[in-house]
């Protein structure tokens, strides 16, 4: 009986600790978009999510707008223009559409915190799973690397909400901007 018992308690935390992973995702799949843009170095991806359905606002990482002049962005292969950009974040537009809104949240990731990081690795739809919240100078450290081309995608709390952007890796984890930032970007500040 002993031996079955432990595990038996192992399994418990798998089974009944965490919410399904497709949760979070099902609840903001609909609001993510694919950033296109040819350069000379070839076809680059990246990610974005919807912050408003009615301007049709979607912010991305600043490093997925090209810099260089001529150079088309799409979103979700629509032409896109730049309506505000920082070293961390850049504000496009295009058409307004059918897609919804994220909802970000208002209050501060707690360490430890089961989180998804989502976006378009290598073009396709990616998930990359879920990590573990733990901060580097207010960012988000993911506890896996991200792939090319989810750069500006959403990481996503158990509860659907926005809780940052991805924006880097350094091939063992991947670092994103909280929301408090998002925030304040946002609203202009």
């Amino acid at each position: 009986m002993k031996k079955f018992f432990l595990p038996l308690l192992l399994l418990i935390p798998l089974t009944f600790g965490f919410a399904p992973l497709t949760k979070p995702i099902e609840a903001i799949q609909a609001a993510i978009v694919k950033l296109e843009f040819i350069s000379e170095q070839g076809l680059h991806y990246c990610t974005g999510f919807v912050t408003s359905s009615i301007k049709g606002e979607v912010l991305t990482a600043a490093h997925c707008v090209p810099e260089e002049k001529g150079v088309l962005l799409n979103v979700d292969s629509k032409p896109s223009k730049v309506i505000r950009k920082n070293n961390i974040f850049a504000l496009v537009s295009i058409e307004p559409f059918s897609r919804p809104q994220v909802k970000i949240r208002q209050s501060d990731t707690r360490l430890g915190e089961r989180v998804t990081s989502i976006g378009f690795g290598y073009g396709e739809f990616t998930v990359f799973g879920r990590g573990v919240a733990v901060f580097l100078k207010g960012d988000i450290v993911l506890d896996g690397p991200l792939m090319p081309g989810m750069s500006g995608g959403p990481v996503v709390g158990e509860d659907g909400e926005v809780m940052g952007l991805n924006q880097a890796t350094n091939g063992m984890v991947g670092i994103a901007c909280g929301s408090k930032e998002i925030l304040d970007f946002l609203k202009g500040r």
